[in-house]
């Protein structure tokens, strides 16, 4: 069932769009914490006609573009707190 809530993502990978949202756990401080860090784990397939194998990639590009658009809304503000470190290689 579609909630008002659920979120849509598109990708090459599947022909439709895909219905996500956080899962119930984390849905609260998804959507009201600006200090919320998302885990790949906190994410929620919700479309149910995508083979099992698809669904990992899917769900592995769609939280980097969510990590690169948090990045991005840091960037803008000029803030020094990142929102994901870079680890440093030696």
């Amino acid at each position: 069932m579609i909630k008002y809530s659920d979120f849509y993502f598109r990708t090459d990978l599947w022909d439709k769009p895909i219905i996500w949202n956080w899962k119930e756990q984390v849905r609260h401080e998804a959507n009201n914490h600006k200090t919320f860090k998302p885990k790949i784990s906190h994410l929620e397939i919700l479309s149910k006609d995508i083979p099992k194998d698809l669904k990992p990639k899917i769900k592995n590009e769609l939280f980097n573009d969510i990590k690169t658009s948090e990045e991005k809304k840091h960037e803008e503000r000029g803030s020094n707190n990142k929102f994901y470190s870079v680890k440093k290689t030696k």
